[in-house]
């Protein structure tokens, strides 16, 4: 089997960009459909790892409640 690491490094690289376009519209239910329903989630500032889209939302949901002040693009 080969590996072919260019069109690995693509498809990641674009998914990354479809989330994060989503994401600066202000669309969190298109960005959340970007992940599968199993997904596990953590960065900074999540005190614990979030196990599957139904945690993850609510995470995402807060950044465009106005219960955080971010800066988005």
């Amino acid at each position: 089997m080969t590996t072919d690491v260019a069109k690995i490094t693509e498809t990641i690289l674009a998914l990354e960009r479809g989330i994060n376009d989503r994401w600066n519209k202000g669309d969190v239910d298109g960005a959340l459909q970007m992940y599968s329903e199993d997904v596990t989630y953590f960065d900074p500032l999540t005190e614990t790892r979030l196990d599957g889209r139904k945690a993850v939302e609510p995470y995402f949901r807060q950044f465009f409640e106005g219960k955080l002040d971010i800066l988005r693009n």
